[in-house]
C-alpha cells in the first residue's frame, strides 16, 4: 500500500512539475493578456464616447436648424405641401406619395440654389419664380394659368415639387437600374434633369459629365446649398 502510494506521488509529481515550473510564465502571460484586453477596452470606450460626442453635435444643429426652419416660410410651405400629399388617411388606390429620398430640405435647397429665395426672379430662358420653372415644365404637372400663377409662391412650391416627383416617375420608367441606385445618386438625377431636362440626360446615357458646363456644376451646387443651408428667418415673410 505504501508502495503504491509512494508511486503515485511520484507520478502525481512527474505531472505537475512541468505545470509548477511553468506558472510563473503562465502568470505573466494572463497578466499580458488582461492588460491587452484593457487597453482594447479602453480604446474602445474612447471612441464609444467620441462618436456620441459627435452625434450630440449634430444633434444640437438639427434642433437648432428646425428651430429656425419654423421661421422659414418656404420650408414651412413646402412642408405643408408633404404633409397633404402624404396624408396615410388618403385610400391607398389614390395616394401617391412624395418618394422618401426627394426630402424637404433637398427642395427647400434647390429653390436657394434656383431663385436665392426671390419669387419674382426671371432667368434669360424666362424660368420664373422661386423654382425657377418654365412654361413646358410648369404645364407638365398644372393645369392653372403659368403667367398668372407661377409668381405665386405657394402654387410655385407646389409645381417645383410636382415637378421632381414627375421627374423621378420618368426615372422609374425608364433608367434600367433605377431601383438599384442609391438615394444620393437618384437625387443627382433627379437635380440634372430639373437643370437641364430629362430627355437629354436620358439621351446621354444618365452620365452627368456629358451633360452642359451648367448641369454639371449644378448638382454639386445643390449639395454644397443643402450642407451650408441657412434659413431665411424674417426676410421673405411680407411676399407670402
Amino acid at each position: 500500500m505504501i508502495k503504491k502510494i509512494l508511486l503515485t506521488g511520484t507520478m502525481l509529481a512527474w505531472f505537475l512539475m512541468p505545470q509548477i515550473a511553468n506558472a510563473p510564465a503562465l502568470r505573466n502571460s494572463e497578466r499580458a493578456s488582461s492588460l491587452e484586453n484593457q487597453v482594447e477596452l479602453e480604446r474602445t470606450i474612447s471612441k464609444i464616447n467620441e462618436n456620441l460626442s459627435k452625434a450630440r453635435k449634430k444633434l444640437k444643429i438639427l434642433a437648432e436648424e428646425q428651430e429656425l426652419l419654423k421661421k422659414d416660410k418656404i420650408y414651412q410651405t413646402i412642408d405643408s405641401f408633404y404633409k397633404t400629399i402624404n396624408n396615410p388617411y388618403i385610400p391607398e388606390q389614390y395616394a401617391k406619395p412624395i418618394p422618401q429620398y426627394i426630402t424637404k430640405k433637398f427642395v427647400r435647397s434647390l429653390i436657394r440654389a434656383e431663385s436665392e429665395d426671390k419669387p419674382w426672379a426671371k432667368s434669360k430662358a424666362n424660368a420664373r419664380g422661386l423654382g425657377q420653372l418654365t412654361e413646358g415644365a410648369w404645364y407638365d404637372v398644372e393645369k392653372e394659368n403659368y403667367l398668372k400663377n407661377v409668381f405665386i409662391p405657394e402654387k410655385n412650391i407646389r409645381a417645383t415639387i410636382k415637378c421632381l416627383v414627375y421627374i423621378d416617375k420618368l426615372c422609374r420608367q425608364y433608367h434600367p437600374n433605377w431601383e438599384r441606385l442609391e438615394d444620393k445618386e437618384k437625387l443627382n438625377l433627379i437635380a440634372a434633369s430639373y437643370n437641364g431636362g430629362f430627355w437629354g440626360l436620358k439621351d446621354s446615357n444618365w452620365d452627368i459629365a456629358k451633360r452642359p458646363d451648367e448641369t454639371r456644376r449644378y448638382v454639386p451646387k445643390i449639395h454644397e446649398v443643402s450642407k451650408n443651408f441657412i434659413p431665411s428667418a424674417e426676410i421673405y415673410q411680407s411676399v407670402f
